[in-house]
C-alpha cells in the first residue's frame, strides 16, 4: 500500500511559451542525445544503480524526487525481453495520456495505427493472461539532494507489475492538492515478489521544490527520449548471440499486422 505526507506547497504555472518550444525541442532530441540508457536508473537484483555510479547497487529505500513520467509501451516482436542482454523493441509509443498513445513513426515494425485497437496491447495476447505489449510508466527522477542546476536526470522504468502502485502513489498525492515533485518520494522494492517491483512512499516535503519545477520540461524531454535499435543492435555484435523466443504470445517480427 502507497503512503502519502501531506504537503502544502504553493502553485505554480508553466508559461505558455515554454510549452510551445517543448514540441520544437522534442522533434531533435534524439539527434542530440541518443538513445538515452546512459542516464538509467537500474533496478536488476533488487538493487538501485544510478548509471553515473553502476558498481554502486542501492538496496533502498532510495530518496529522489519524481520531476515527471509518460507511458511508454513497448513491443519486442513475441520475444522474451532479456535485461542482460537487451534487444530492441520493433514498436514502441512514448506520451503523457496513455489513452492516446499511438506507435512511434521510427517503430522498425508499426504494429496499428494506435495503441487502444492494438491486439499487441490486449490482454492474454502474451505470456498467460498478460499483455505482449510492455506498459511501462517512464520516470524523470532526480537524486533528492540535487541542488545543482545541470545535476544529471534520470530515467527510471515502473514495470507492468508495478503500475498500479505507482498510480496509486499519484492519486493520493492528488488528493491532498500534491504533486510528485512536491514530496521527497522513497522508492524501495516489494517484498512479496521476487522479481523487482517498485514501491513509492513520500517521505517529507521537497525542500527544493523551486529549483525542481524550474526542471519539469528538461525532465519531460529526457523522458520522451525514443528507444534507439542501433543502440541495441551495437550490444548484440558485441556478444554475438541469437535472439531468445518467447513460449507464446505475441507475433514474430516479421508478421506485422496494421
Amino acid at each position: 500500500m502507497t503512503e502519502t505526507t501531506e504537503v502544502a506547497v504553493a502553485g505554480n504555472t508553466v508559461p505558455a511559451a515554454i510549452k510551445d518550444q517543448l514540441a520544437q525541442e522534442l522533434e531533435k532530441l534524439n539527434d542530440k542525445i541518443g538513445g538515452g540508457s546512459s542516464n538509467r536508473l537500474k533496478t536488476s537484483g533488487k538493487k538501485f544503480a544510478f548509471a553515473d555510479k553502476p558498481d554502486d547497487k542501492l538496496s533502498g529505500p532510495l530518496p529522489v524526487v519524481i520531476l515527471g513520467w509518460v507511458s511508454e509501451y513497448l513491443y519486442y516482436g513475441g520475444k522474451v525481453y532479456d535485461e542482460k542482454n537487451p534487444e530492441p523493441p520493433i514498436c514502441w509509443a512514448l506520451g503523457e495520456e496513455p489513452k492516446t498513445l499511438a506507435p512511434s513513426s521510427k517503430s522498425t515494425d508499426m504494429q496499428a495505427e494506435t495503441c487502444g485497437v492494438c491486439p499487441m496491447n490486449e490482454w492474454e495476447s502474451g505470456i498467460g493472461k498478460s499483455k505482449a505489449c510492455k506498459n511501462t510508466r517512464k520516470l524523470a527522477v532526480i537524486r533528492a539532494d540535487s541542488v545543482g542546476e545541470d545535476d544529471q536526470i534520470f530515467t527510471l522504468s515502473v514495470s507492468p507489475t508495478g503500475l498500479k502502485e505507482f498510480d496509486g502513489y499519484v492519486r493520493k498525492l492528488g488528493q491532498k492538492n500534491a504533486m510528485p515533485i512536491m514530496v521527497i518520494t522513497e522508492l524501495s522494492f516489494d517484498d512479496e515478489r521476487t522479481y523487482p517491483s517498485l514501491k513509492f512512499r513520500a517521505s517529507e516535503p521537497n525542500p527544493n521544490i523551486e529549483l525542481h519545477w524550474a526542471r519539469k520540461q528538461e525532465a519531460l524531454m529526457t523522458a520522451m527520449v525514443e528507444p534507439d535499435p542501433s543502440d541495441f543492435q551495437r550490444a548484440a555484435e558485441r556478444t554475438n548471440r541469437a535472439p531468445t523466443e518467447a513460449k507464446g504470445g505475441g507475433r514474430s517480427a516479421g508478421s506485422r499486422k496494421v
